[in-house]
């Protein structure tokens, strides 16, 4: 807790710095300009002459909070909103950590746009890959792997894996994820649900084998307005298959080796490495349909023709075929 508290703090304490806000800011149009996402989200760009510590002035930004708005393409720009905030958290390293309603906003123009880059968290390179690796452990049920990737991710201290291995630790992680992947919010598991689990998990062993690391706490944070937001605008809403097209697409196309190995382990699960291993075809399939949603949560949302968008889609989109013939120059 008193991590959690210290960290707190510490960005609070940034937020005072306007001239800080105006970094991240730019720092988050260069970084996804550089991704697929560049056409679909922005942040109000930043008038350098008139910010300084104490003052921040952007352009001005003619939108809507997306909560209230009744748009047909909301539920689009929900996916994008969780596409972005994954690519920020996976991929550019700086996660935009308050994202409650007021700040995500439909553009007239039919963009996301986030505002208030006050609050950030870093996640670091190593820490960033081991959060894929353990979303392909967790998919595929490959649980000996989780707790080398909790100590990684800082859940359990290093040195106790055995110990997680003789508790409900990895069971409990196993049943919220499957609960999760259902949808429908506080009906079957939400984020806050995942985040009381933590917390219990915890307090029944004294931080000494699992505890919960201060920088989740952003993360958390992020994830459980982004699920409201979703949960408004569709009752069924399941942020697990909202995750699914980023991580499909990284899976797919990141060539980094521990990113190819954890590939292999969504495809081939615990077998991986068995000479009697087959590809599981139904992830395959999970797989291709997560890529080709998230191809489509990236296409331009205003100014391309629906012929222009469909073209764009389908020029990026991977067949089950594609994707069988890349894991067999895996195997």
């Amino acid at each position: 807790l008193v991590g959690v508290v210290d960290t707190w703090g510490f960005g609070f304490v940034d937020e005072l710095d306007y001239r800080r806000e105006a970094a991240n800011t730019s720092d988050f149009m260069r970084e996804i300009a550089k991704t697929p996402l560049r056409d679909a989200v922005f942040a109000p760009e930043v008038v350098d002459p008139c910010t300084s510590r104490k003052v921040m002035t952007t352009k001005w930004v003619d939108g809507e909070r997306l909560e209230q708005s009744s748009a047909a393409d909301v539920s689009k720009l929900c996916s994008v909103a969780m596409n972005t905030y994954l690519t920020m958290m996976l991929e550019t390293g700086v996660l935009h950590a308050d994202p409650h309603p007021g700040n995500l906003l439909r553009a007239q123009d039919g963009r996301l746009c986030i505002l208030d880059w006050g609050l950030v968290t870093e996640i670091p390179a190593n820490l960033q890959l081991t959060f894929i690796e353990h979303i392909a452990h967790l998919t595929s049920a490959d649980y000996e792997k989780v707790p080398e990737d909790l100590v990684k991710l800082g859940f359990v201290p290093p040195g106790a894996e055995e110990d997680v291995k003789s508790t409900d630790t990895v069971q409990v992680l196993a049943k919220v994820y499957g609960t999760w992947s259902e949808g429908g919010g506080a009906a079957n598991g939400n984020v806050g649900m995942v985040i009381n689990e933590f917390q219990n998990l915890s307090e029944r062993y004294g931080g000494l084998i699992f505890q919960v690391p201060p920088y989740f706490a952003y993360i958390a944070r992020a994830f459980l307005t982004l699920e409201g937001i979703g949960l408004q605008n569709d009752p069924m809403y399941a942020i697990v298959g909202e995750c699914l097209p980023y991580v499909s697409q990284r899976l797919l196309t990141d060539p980094d080796p521990r990113v190819s190995e954890a590939l292999r382990t969504f495809i081939y699960g615990p077998m991986k490495d068995s000479p009697l291993r087959a590809v599981d075809t139904t992830r395959l399939e999970y797989l291709t349909s997560g890529f080709s949603s998230y191809s489509d949560a990236t296409v331009a949302l205003a100014d391309m023709s629906d012929a222009t968008a469909v073209a764009a889609v389908q020029d990026q989109a991977f067949s089950a075929a594609d994707v069988e013939r890349g894991v067999k120059q895996l195997a």
